[in-house]
């Protein structure tokens, strides 16, 4: 039987998961200091391999502390078959304090869906894609598998604030089907 993990990605900008600590402060552009990425492309936060960043309405962040990353092959997502991508980070305190990353990869192929949530100082930016669900905002994200996995959402949020984020995943494990099955 195929999981099925439609309301993950509709629920998890709401979920809390607890991470490891440490501080994020705004940052100067990637251009100025001379960062690089493979998972971003035209403009925008770049985060080297073994960071991860945010910008959101041009302001660029650092993004210390643990994120946690899930990732099945067999899921689905409104009856239709597909990969799930999923990390999230909480560090209370800090300018970005919350981002949660859902991503789903069609198995009948086309532009990959997700939802992304996150709060900058105490002001929350939501975006979907999901089709079947309610559209919010518009964007695109990848998933970069390597030695470290990264995914990447980039867009304009719900209220029209524009955002580019790359969660680094340094550690995968498998997500475990509604029920907890």
């Amino acid at each position: 039987m195929r999981p099925s993990l439609a309301s993950l990605a509709l629920l998890a900008p709401l979920s809390l998961i607890t991470c490891g600590g440490g501080a994020s402060a705004p940052q100067k552009s990637a251009a100025a200091t001379g960062t690089a990425s493979a998972a971003s492309s035209g403009g925008g936060v770049s985060a080297a391999r073994d960071t991860s960043a945010a910008s959101v309405d041009g302001t660029d962040y650092a993004l210390s502390g643990d994120v946690t990353c899930e990732h099945t092959n067999d899921g689905s997502i409104h009856d239709a078959p597909a990969a799930m991508w999923h990390a999230a980070r909480k560090v209370d305190g800090d300018p970005v304090s919350y981002v949660n990353l859902t991503i789903w990869q069609l198995k009948q192929g086309g532009p990959a869906q997700f939802s992304i949530g996150l709060q900058v100082g105490g002001v929350f930016h939501h975006a979907s894609t999901i089709k079947g669900a309610t559209l919010a905002g518009s964007g695109t994200a990848t998933v970069e598998q390597g030695a470290t996995t990264l995914l990447h959402a980039k867009g304009v949020d719900e209220k029209g604030a524009t955002f580019d984020v790359t969660l680094r995943c340094a550690k995968v494990r498998q997500a475990v089907e509604e029920g907890g099955r």
